[in-house]
């Protein structure tokens, strides 16, 4: 098989793995009624680090188009390979809400019929959509949701590039996995309220898309003004990425410089002594200065000329 076709199957995977594992945290968190971000942050955060160490050293582990866009246009991946990792991480992500739809099926519908009940509505609910692709918070306006996942997706860019970047540390690979994971853990946590911490676009427009298939139809594109899933989710996940690959490359310029000057500087100091060789290097010295003087005190030889 081809590499890139390797790589391709590794994002389809990576993502795939990535997405069932979130998406099963927040369907816990959504009929379970606990309304908490820190499930799904566990489960996001952990499903990108089970991903990094199945498609890592294959394909890199991008599993987000925005994170792929942004290492293209620093030249850190070839441009030739960025659609076929952007169809690889929305097929694995479609892939990935079938198979949990598939799964809770039955403990969504008995959750929208209870809440059909509760609120005289039919069909199915935004509520339980939230399982699949992300939600405004209800007080939410265009202006702040996008301010919100730019930051976010910014941060987790920045924070990707400074983890895997060999030049500042030197972090073995299971460690840059555990990183990341973290990462993206603390972000959702972090960023959650707002608009449930995009971050990754194939994460939230594939699903989106399969909901429509299935039944929920155009509400899951209605949020503010039908804005909200590709202004948002869209639009800034990728503006995010972006500016937080260009802040890295400005970082990293600047901590390079700073780093070279320091070594420059230990160079000219004096280098340590082993104070195992503190003795002898004293004896020495002693030795050397005693010689000294006896050559000063000695009468300089006739000259011949």
């Amino acid at each position: 098989m081809n590499n890139i076709w390797k790589e391709f199957v590794a994002e389809f995977l990576g993502t795939f793995i990535l997405m069932v594992f979130g998406i099963s945290g927040c369907a816990t968190n959504v009929l379970s009624h606990q309304g908490s971000g820190f499930i799904p942050g566990i489960c996001y955060g952990l499903g990108a680090t089970v991903a990094i160490f199945f498609c890592g050293p294959i394909s890199g582990a991008h599993i987000n188009p925005a994170i792929t866009l942004a290492l293209c246009i620093i030249r850190k991946t070839s441009w030739h390979k960025f659609p076929i990792y952007l169809i690889a991480q929305y097929l694995g992500a479609f892939l990935a809400a079938a198979v949990e739809y598939g799964l809770y099926f039955e403990s969504i519908q008995a959750f929208d019929n209870e809440l059909n009940i509760a609120q005289n509505t039919t069909g199915p609910s935004l509520t339980t959509s939230g399982i699949f692709s992300t939600l405004p918070a209800p007080h939410l306006t265009l202006a702040p949701a996008l301010g919100d996942t730019i930051i976010s997706t910014g941060l987790l860019a920045l924070g990707i590039l400074f983890i895997t970047d060999e030049s500042c540390y030197r972090t073995p690979p299971a460690i840059q996995a555990l990183s990341i994971g973290f990462q993206i853990c603390a972000t959702v946590v972090g960023f959650g309220y707002n608009c449930g911490a995009i971050l990754n676009p194939a994460r939230d427009l594939a699903p989106r898309l399969f909901l429509a298939i299935v039944g929920y139809g155009k509400i899951v594109f209605e949020p503010l003004d039908g804005n909200y899933w590709w202004v948002v989710a869209v639009i800034g996940t990728h503006v995010g990425a972006i500016i937080g690959a260009i802040f890295y490359l400005l970082l990293s310029k600047m901590r390079t410089s700073y780093v070279d000057c320091s070594h420059q500087i230990d160079m000219m100091m004096p280098q340590q002594i082993n104070p195992e060789r503190d003795l002898i290097y004293q004896k020495a010295r002693i030795v050397i200065n005693e010689n000294i003087k006896n050559l000063s005190n000695q009468s300089p030889p006739h000259s011949r000329y």
